[in-house]
């Protein structure tokens, strides 16, 4: 009787204080919600064509632009049913993709914007309409292109399936889904990238990092990286199959806890423990009879602090006395100097990007490099839509300011200081393609090394040895700056290290490495006759020294051979040619270590180390083994499991109902599968159709048609609320100097969009609970030029 009566009066103060906030006419202030936009300069006009593929439609621009297009045509027609495949879903109609030819073109999109017009975006009631476009740009790697292309299809894939494609699907399912972020974002990573040597080591260290923390805990720092780390444990330890089957279950339910309950056995909470506990096993075995660095090395330790900071690029002096590094934050980035003695003191030597709680930071910019001699420490950055380049120079003790004009490239990958300290090599795209240049500081002078469609990266200019002349990441197939792409040829395949000689200048290079799968990366002078480079063949990168010789036709032959067995990656090295050391960049836990350490020279300083694949990485071997021929022999699953087929919108139909019609299309699907399908893994069936780099014709041979605009909801709002309604000023003397606020009103509101989403119409009803004052709007905004304008029409 108590109790009763106290939840009584608690409800009837509840309903008064509603009553008093809904109803009041009058107050001082305004407390409600203000919009804030993304601002996005467009620097230049898109003039946008399209090609028509079977599932796709790929917008780009200008003539480099189609050529990049023509890839992802290919690409994405080839991967499309690998991901249908894998994730059990399927595209229906046709998807957009728009294709932005640079980073700091793609930046200039629209597309994601949030609604800054005057309308107040209150998410509640809500709901997005489910889309059918990516947006993607090039990277300086295709490779990385065609990782996007995998995520966005991945990604469309899975929403229509939890979501649905119809109006009145997207609304029941929007309602009812209840699954964590980093579920959804962490199956896509998993099932594109697999479990790469990156991720394993990012993982590792925030395990370390986060000691005693829950999985919770960590899925909320970093949703993505935990969510594939989730992923990876259910396959490890349940199979493919029961993964499959547990996405089927979300789908179904709506629900992760329930899903968990169904498919792991035990709740929520268990589950997240078992996760921890055997990642912290795994690692733990993981680092017996492997290598740790000499401790007694160490240089310098730098903190990364647990604030969403991203520390990268770490560069040490070649004397070893400074370390440079770049810290990201919020959009904002600092350049600090670092002393490694004493009391190891910091100065921040450059500040600049934007405020931003949602910004990513630049995958370039700033860049990084120390001169050969370590007097000079060059930073290149972006100022506005300026590329500038800062040079601190210790001799004369002053700093060189410069700005490089727009039409020597679109952006910079990587740079090196060449022996003279007035020029430099950049790995630059220019007209989507990625190429190397020698650059004179004075006068910003460009002269291409290479110039042809092959991704080529990370140099380092080789000096005081037998040799001089430029390291060089490439996926080229031949050892030969002329080595033109065939007519039905894509760039793909794996990147290996190459030298081109500088002296005499000649076409032939001095090919480093040959591997058909992995690729090798930061390649860098070892010594007066070595060289090394970082590769991941076992799940770690490791150190390679490689070994030149003469060959049975008195050329030069390179063989390399690993020399550490290190049980996380080497991030980056560097070869200090005064001390002749070199520096090794490691992240352990929740920090930067830097190494610094003699030279180890195969079969006189060190033996070559054999190396084992860590436990994670013999698992996805595994995978890919298990694998059985049929009597036709193609190769097909030996799992003998059903598995689930996803229905797209069906999330929340009942399960019995369906119940038959799911079984005939199992039973279909496996008669299907029976006859073509394979147990590979979903990166490797994708790194297999990589290594077809010949093109099929009827891409070669695809009309480009100019866009048109085309209008869809994107986005439409049932709420009840009494806020206002657009953030305009209220003439003072219409309520004697005092603010009025709405009553109590109903309001639907609908948003259309054009495909780059340029420009927006909004329009929308208001009903108050009284019936007095009927509102009723449209509103039409126009983003597509440098200075954005929009016009509103309300009617009361």
């Amino acid at each position: 009787m108590y109790i009763s009566r106290r939840l009584h009066i608690t409800t009837l103060f509840l309903a008064a204080i509603i009553l008093v906030t809904a109803f009041s006419n009058k107050t001082y202030a305004q407390a409600n919600v203000e919009t804030y936009g993304k601002n996005r300069v467009q620097h230049r006009t898109f003039k946008w064509k399209y090609f028509d593929t079977k599932h796709f439609r790929i917008y780009h621009y200008n003539r480099s632009g189609r050529e990049l297009a023509r890839y992802v045509a290919e690409q994405v027609e080839n991967d499309i049913a690998v991901i249908e495949n894998k994730i059990g879903g399927s595209f229906s109609g046709r998807f957009n993709i728009i294709l932005y030819n640079s980073y700091d073109e793609y930046t200039q999109t629209n597309i994601g914007r949030k609604n800054d017009g005057q309308l107040q975006d209150i998410p509640a009631g809500t709901v997005n309409i489910v889309g059918d476009k990516m947006v993607v740009y090039f990277t300086g790697k295709h490779t990385d292109l065609r990782r996007q292309t995998r995520a966005g299809m991945a990604r469309i894939v899975m929403e229509r399936m939890l979501f649905g494609e119809t109006l009145g699907e997207v609304v029941r399912n929007a309602i009812l889904v209840n699954l964590p972020p980093w579920t959804i974002s962490g199956f896509i990573a998993y099932i594109v990238d697999g479990w790469d040597s990156e991720t394993n080591s990012e993982w590792k260290s925030m395990v370390e990092a986060y000691q005693g923390k829950s999985f919770y805990e960590l899925a909320e720092a970093k949703p993505e990286l935990a969510g594939k780390a989730f992923w990876k444990f259910v396959s490890d330890n349940y199979g493919d199959v029961a993964m499959k089957n547990m996405v089927y279950t979300m789908q179904l339910k709506g629900n992760f806890n329930q899903a968990v309950k169904m498919n792991m056995g035990m709740k929520v909470k268990a589950a997240y423990d078992t996760v921890m506990t055997f990642y912290n096993d795994v690692y733990a075995r993981d680092n017996d009879g492997r290598q740790e660095p000499d401790s007694t090395k160490a240089l310098i330790e730098i903190d990364i602090p647990h604030d969403g900071s991203v520390i990268r690029d770490v560069k040490v002096s070649p004397k070893g006395l400074d370390v440079a590094y770049v810290k990201w934050k919020n959009g904002e980035y600092e350049v600090v100097l670092q002393h490694t003695k004493t009391t190891q003191a910091k100065a921040s030597i450059l500040v600049g990007g934007r405020y931003d709680l949602t910004g990513d930071p630049d995958p370039n910019y700033p860049i990084l490099c120390w001169s050969n001699t370590g007097y000079k420490l060059a930073i290149l950055y972006k100022y506005d839509n300026e590329t500038r380049l800062r040079i601190y120079n210790s001799i004369k003790a002053v700093i060189e300011n410069y700005t490089i004009p727009e039409n020597r490239f679109d952006r910079v990958l990587s740079m090196t200081f060449m022996e003279e300290d007035d020029k430099m090599i950049f790995s630059a795209i220019k007209n989507s393609q990625t190429d190397l240049y020698q650059f004179t500081i004075r006068g910003k002078r460009m002269t291409n090394i290479t110039d042809d469609e092959w991704d080529d990266t990370d140099p380092w200019y080789v000096s005081g040895g037998d040799r001089k002349g430029i390291l060089f990441v490439s996926n080229r197939p031949k050892p030969n700056l002329n080595v033109p792409l065939g007519v039905n040829e894509l760039p793909t395949g794996p990147m290996n290290v190459y030298f081109y000689n500088t002296q005499t200048g000649s076409t032939e290079l001095l090919q480093m490495t040959s591997y058909d799968k992995g690729d090798a990366k930061k390649p860098i002078q070892y010594g007066t006759k070595n060289f090394a480079y970082l590769y991941n063949e076992k799940g770690v990168y490791n150190q390679y020294v490689v070994s030149l010789n003469n060959n049975s036709k008195d050329m030069d032959s390179a063989s390399s051979v690993p020399i550490t067995n290190y049980s996380r990656n080497i991030i980056a090295q560097q070869y200090n040619p005064i001390g002749n050391q070199v520096a090794e960049v490691m992240k352990v836990g929740d920090k930067y270590k830097v190494y610094y350490k003699p030279l180890q020279i195969p079969g006189k300083d060190v033996e070559a180390k054999t190396l084992t694949p860590t436990i994670l990485r013999q698992s996805e071997d595994s995978k890919k083994r298990t694998v059985q021929m049929n009597s036709d022999g193609t190769v097909s699953n030996t799992q003998k499991e059903e598995e689930p087929v996803l229905k797209q919108g069906n999330a929340f139909e009942s399960e019995f109902e369906n119940e038959g019609n799911n079984k005939v299309r199992r039973q279909e699907k496996r008669a299907e599968r029976q006859q073509s399908e394979t147990v590979l893994s979903f990166e490797e069936e994708l790194e297999d159709s990589a290594t077809q780099q010949m093109v099929d014709s009827s891409y070669l041979t695809m009309r480009a048609y100019p866009y048109k605009l085309r209008f869809k909801a994107d986005q439409f709002t049932i709420r009840v609320d009494n806020s206002v309604l657009f953030q305009r000023y209220q003439p003072a003397g219409l309520n004697n100097n005092q603010f009025s606020s709405p009553t109590l009103a109903g309001m639907l509101t609908v948003s259309l969009n054009d495909l780059m989403e340029d420009y927006r119409f909004t329009g929308g009803i208001r009903l108050p609970f009284n019936f007095t004052g009927l509102y009723y709007f449209v509103e039409f905004q126009n983003h597509k030029r440098r200075i954005d304008w929009n016009f509103l029409y309300l009617r009361q």
